[in-house]
């Protein structure tokens, strides 16, 4: 089963006693923050959960397998996320 933002906010308002508007925006403030952060090259440290980075990959020319043809790959940014130590525990006792 997967958990959507939605279900989140509902767990979090029933938890905290904010309105589903207010834990909503904290929500949506707290996820452009580590985006933002990524997308600018900054390490996100969440102690006891993990690390939020980035990696800049070069572009590349691939090739598309159906075709044969090449296609250019332009540079990207991709995102990185590091379990902690704390994290991986809890999992494995899971």
């Amino acid at each position: 089963m997967n958990i959507r933002k939605e279900d989140i906010v509902r767990d979090i308002a029933s938890e905290t006693g904010l309105s589903m508007i207010e834990t909503k925006m904290v929500v949506n403030a707290f996820m452009s923050k580590i985006i933002e952060g990524i997308m600018t090259g900054k390490r996100i440290e969440l102690r006891g959960f993990g690390v939020f980075t980035s990696r800049k990959r070069k572009g590349r020319v691939a090739r598309n397998p159906k075709t044969g043809e090449k296609v250019n790959v332009p540079p990207y940014i991709m995102p990185v996320f590091k379990p902690s130590r704390i994290l991986k525990k809890t999992l494995k006792k899971g």
